[in-house]
């Protein structure tokens, strides 16, 4: 086998310095109060022929400053921002970092000091990781493995809500829906040294890191920072194969953890979806035990079968916008899609939270041997928010007029428009992939 294919790695840890936790915040405007498991930075440098690119991904909710971030990446290696594929694990216990246009910003003078304190130190460990990765590389080869992994469940559950007329409304809302379209497979991508020395696994899986969410850390609303399942399986493989492990998030805007901190049921009077936190963090802790155990020995499985025997010949990289028909007066809705082509694996990167069934449709359009979809690819350049599919937009339109229109999934005030986003997608991964040219 030729020696043209190199591959470096590294990760960085990025726990937020003890003395900015208590000046933070997450989503939902929580605090921290400490610290459950470590966050970390992780970066795969791969080089085929005269090409390069890296995979960065941050166990944190979003990755922090795309345009600036990736801009001194490209400017400290020579990598084009086009083959440098940027994203969070979306973990929901985790720092917030800015700007993040209508979401929410530092409430007050010392958060936003401290916010822009935590950013440099995410640059400067994003550079020296970078570096690290590179200066490592050596000849390498791959291997490539699916296998299924249950602990994930689409969230969209159908309430029948009886009103006070008795008119009964089904009404979507966050729930277990185990009829809907889940993904169980998990993808790996396992690379070596010539020798069978481990370098890194790339994972990539559907589900939200939402296990630890609003864990109650102290009694009094502080939240315990953490990667939730995706840093802790990273952590896990890590330790039991050597290397750098990047666990990256599937199309999972539709998908939560079969467990976690918080349920969702029909009152037994009226139907309606309500909700349960779990006070305290000893449930939580017990139960991402459960599914980070759970998910590892599926992983590993897959690992464990995988023989590394390909060098690919090229690596491609691209980004294009894909953007709905403009509607008078309003905004276009766009989606940010990024390519980063290995062989004939093809990593796909969307720039906001896609359904299942979009996903799936973008896999049976692309022509590689692999079409491996991730989330939150860059999504703070312009995040799409959730994508959702048509099933979807039709039913959270369902509204009980006594509830005045709230309810719904997350995102339900989305302004996406049936029949758009689907083919917004397809078209714009055609133009990456170069297909029907």
């Amino acid at each position: 086998m030729s020696n043209h294919f190199f591959c470096g790695a590294a990760r960085a840890r990025i726990t937020p310095p003890e003395h900015l936790i208590p000046r933070l915040y997450g989503l939902m405007g929580r605090r921290f109060a400490a610290v459950h498991d470590d966050l970390y930075l992780r970066v795969i440098a791969l080089k085929a022929g005269e090409s390069s690119a890296l995979i960065v991904g941050f166990d944190l909710d979003k990755a922090t400053r795309p345009v600036e971030f990736q801009a001194a990446l490209a400017e400290a290696t020579g990598i084009p921002v086009e083959n440098i594929l940027y994203f969070g694990i979306h973990t929901h216990t985790a720092p917030i970092t800015g700007p993040r246009p209508g979401f929410e910003q530092p409430k007050d003078e010392d958060t936003a000091a401290a916010t822009l304190e935590y950013e440099d130190f995410l640059k400067g460990q994003l550079l020296a990781a970078a570096k690290e990765a590179l200066d490592s590389m050596v000849p390498a080869r791959l291997g490539t493995g699916r296998g299924n992994s249950y602990i994930n469940v689409n969230r969209n559950q159908t309430f029948r809500y009886r009103a006070p007329d008795g008119k009964i409304y089904p009404l979507m809302g966050l729930g277990a829906n185990f009829e809907g379209p889940v993904d169980h497979s998990a993808f790996v991508m396992k690379i070596e040294d010539l020798e069978g020395k481990p370098i890194a696994l790339f994972v990539n899986y559907a589900v939200h890191n939402v296990v630890m969410i609003t864990n109650n850390f102290d009694g009094r609303g502080g939240v315990a920072i953490g990667g939730d399942i995706g840093g802790n399986v990273s952590q896990a493989l890590e330790t039991r194969y050597g290397g750098v492990a990047i666990w990256s998030s599937g199309p999972a805007g539709d998908v939560n953890p079969i467990m976690m901190n918080q349920y969702f049921y029909p009152d037994l009077v009226t139907g309606k979806s309500t909700a349960f936190p779990i006070q305290g963090d000893e449930a939580a802790r017990a139960q991402l035990a459960v599914l980070v155990g759970r998910h590892f020995d599926d992983l590993s499985q897959v690992v464990d079968e995988i023989r590394c025997d390909t060098a690919p010949e090229a690596i491609t990289g691209g980004v294009t916008w894909t953007k709905a028909p403009e509607t008078e007066g309003e905004e276009p809705y766009t989606i940010r899609l990024q390519a980063l082509a290995l062989g004939d694996i093809a990593l796909l990167g969307i720039g906001g939270e896609l359904y299942t069934t979009l996903g799936w449709a973008m896999k049976e359009v692309s022509p590689f041997r692999e079409t491996v979809i991730l989330n939150h690819v860059s999504s703070l350049e312009k995040d799409a928010g959730y994508i959702f599919d048509d099933d979807a937009l039709k039913r959270k339109e369902v509204k009980a007029p006594d509830l005045g229109g709230r309810g719904g999934p997350p995102g339900s005030q989305s302004k996406q428009k049936p029949g758009v986003a689907g083919p917004m997608l397809i078209a714009g991964e055609k133009k990456l992939l170069g297909i029907g040219e």
